[in-house]
């Protein structure tokens, strides 16, 4: 098994979570700022209420009355709409594309070391995965493992709590073995 290839596949993806995370607080913060800034010079009257119902702390609040009040133009994106999307473009890659590939990868890593489905996720509070996902563990199953049975049907007996062909394999070795110890 091709295991160090797995697990740096992980963290690779893990640490492409972490840092989308970290450009979609980014982003946001950009769209409150824009946003802010757009309703201050819409309307002088009440700019904290107007601030602090944006979600702005009161050091930010502070920050834009202070840029506004000497007219030096911040970090402000034009289109509030523009930054916005930059945010949820962002989050929909994170959601919908990284984080289904890295439970296939930990998933495939789990089936690889013979780890029962149960102790790898909880069924209570986790979905059972898609087709497309089992697909995609079969898929690193076959790429990470050497020669091991990557077959939708023995992944889908692996999450359905079945024991795996591998152990399957293993019984009946031990089982020839003491009969043949006899």
């Amino acid at each position: 098994m091709k295991s160090t290839e797995l697990k740096i596949k992980r963290q690779t993806l893990a640490a492409e979570s972490r840092l989308i995370k970290r450009e979609e607080i980014k982003a946001i913060r950009a769209a409150r700022h824009a946003l802010a800034v757009s309703v201050l010079e819409a309307s002088a009257t009440d700019v904290s209420k107007r601030l602090l119902r944006l979600g702005l702390t009161m050091g930010q609040q502070a920050r834009i009355v202070v840029r506004l009040a000497r007219n030096v133009p911040g970090p402000v994106i034009a289109d509030i709409g523009a930054a916005y999307a930059a945010y949820n473009s962002l989050r929909n890659h994170r959601i919908k594309v990284v984080r289904p590939a890295a439970r296939a990868a930990h998933l495939a890593h789990a089936y690889l070391n013979e780890t029962d489905y149960l102790r790898v996720e909880n069924p209570v509070y986790t979905l059972p995965p898609s087709e497309a996902l089992m697909r995609d563990v079969a898929s690193n199953v076959r790429k990470f493992g050497d020669g091991e049975t990557s077959d939708l049907k023995h992944i889908a007996d692996w999450i359905g709590g079945r024991p795996t062909l591998a152990a399957k394999l293993r019984a009946k070795e031990e089982a020839a073995s003491v009969q043949a110890a006899e």
